[in-house]
Formats: C-alpha cells, structure tokens, sequence
C-alpha cells in the first residue's frame, strides 16, 4: 500500500484531480525486420556530394551552434544528418559523443538510419522524453540516493 496521501491503487478510479501512481515500462520501439550492416564510413566529398549550397553550408561550418530555418520538405533532416556524418568523416566529432534529439520515436528511428547508411553508426539518436528519462535514471542515485529502478513515472488519469 502507498503511504502518499493522494496515490489511488492501480485499478481503482481515482478521483478526479488526484494524482495515480504508476510504473511505467515503456516497450521499446519498432526495429526494422531486417537492419542493414554499416557500410564503411564516406569520405567528406563524398558526404558533400548531392548537397544545394545552403544545406552544405550547414554541413561544413562545424564551429559553434547553426540554426537552420526553412520549410517543411526543405532537406532540414538531411542537413543535419550530413552534418554530423561530416563531422565524423574529418575527424572533428566522435559518434559515441554525438546525441541527435527528434520529438518523436519515428523520426529518431529514420535518423538513426540515415547516420547508418553515411557511416555514423555510433551516434545517439533519442527523442527528447527518452533522453530526459535516460539522464534521470544515470543522475538519480546520485541525486536523491536511492536506486533508480525506484523511480516512478506519475501520469493523470482522467
């Protein structure tokens, strides 16, 4: 039984306005049946190639932050996949410490496939609650000094 003044049993309507606790084990998302081997790393001109001006200048300006700012079916995605599959081609990123964030499952997945078949097979790819959950269970025993399998996710139940 939970001690919190206001948690309901799972199973039992709770009231509205109050708060139920719930452990949440979110399933991990759909993989592709079939995942194609990492192909070799490209060259940088070869990662250039196909590219309009404004998406390579993105690509290739590799110091500091780049906001890009256009459209939607503009090649956003595109840049920014090349850029960080650039950046590992000349040797100024590693993917181990590169963490692309989308907002949802499916375009992380369709990220991560496209680093893949540039030859940026290492990097993360997360949408930010994932990475934001990740984060919190590395720092929670640090944090608050209790394991992290301790931590609980509270949703609204309406």
């Amino acid at each position: 039984m939970c001690r919190h003044p206001l948690a309901v049993p799972l199973g039992c309507p709770a009231p509205f306005g109050v708060l139920a606790l719930q452990r949440v084990r979110h399933p991990a998302p759909p993989r592709p049946s079939r995942v194609p081997s990492a192909p070799a790393v490209l060259s940088a001109e070869d990662i250039l190639t196909g590219l309009d001006a404004d998406q390579r200048r993105v690509v290739t300006e590799l110091d500091g932050p780049m906001r890009v700012l256009a459209g939607a079916g503009t090649g956003k995605t595109r840049a920014i996949t090349h850029r960080i599959a650039y950046g590992i081609a000349i040797g100024r990123y590693v993917p181990q410490r590169v963490m692309a964030l989308t907002f949802t499952t499916r375009a992380a997945e369709e990220m991560r496939l496209r680093l893949r078949s540039l030859g940026a097979a290492g990097v993360q790819t997360r949408t930010f609650h994932s990475a934001a959950l990740r984060q919190l269970r590395y720092f929670w025993p640090q944090a608050v000094g209790v394991p992290s399998h301790r931590l609980w996710v509270i949703r609204l139940r309406c």
